[in-house]
């Protein structure tokens, strides 16, 4: 019973592994995107008024604008920001797991899975038949989902929160 739940749980992580592949590129373009943005919050700030202050003090519970939009921004930035140290994680994790593959797996995985090439174009590259080709990029996913996920996995883990 024990290596049934084992391997159930080494095919999910051998499907979330390739739902990463699969998306690495978007992932590193949604990067991008993402500090463009934090740039562009930034500058919102900047451009906020100043908050004044007076020798009032207010009593209800709704700030002034200005504080509220201040609020407002600095929350985006934090939501932002924490999404970028995710991605980077991530793709860092990727790209370790990338580079401790041999060459020719490394090969299949980028042309298979990243950049989506059809098999005849791998073949006649790498000069390998299909079935071997497959058989490669079977080997190598399993390998990166040990190097992204490690080898002692329970039931409960989130297995993108363990990257």
């Amino acid at each position: 019973m024990a290596t049934l739940i084992t391997r159930l749980k080494d095919k999910d992580c051998i499907k979330v592994t390739e739902e990463i592949l699969k998306e690495y590129k978007y992932i590193k373009l949604g990067l991008k995107t993402l500090r463009e943005q934090l740039e562009l919050i930034d500058e919102d700030i900047i451009s906020l008024p100043a908050v004044g202050c007076s020798e009032r003090v207010q009593m209800s519970l709704s700030g002034s604008p200005t504080e509220d939009s201040a609020l407002e921004i600095i929350e985006q930035k934090k939501m932002i920001e924490k999404k970028i140290e995710e991605n980077e994680a991530l793709i860092k994790a990727v790209d370790r797991g990338l580079n401790n593959l041999d060459l020719i797996h490394r090969q299949v995985i980028e042309y298979t899975m990243i950049d989506k090439q059809s098999w005849v174009y791998i073949c006649d590259k790498l000069k390998y038949s299909e079935t071997q080709l497959r058989e490669k990029k079977k080997e190598a996913i399993k390998s990166l989902s040990y190097a992204l996920f490690g080898y002692d996995i329970s039931d409960e883990d989130d297995l993108l929160k363990r990257i």
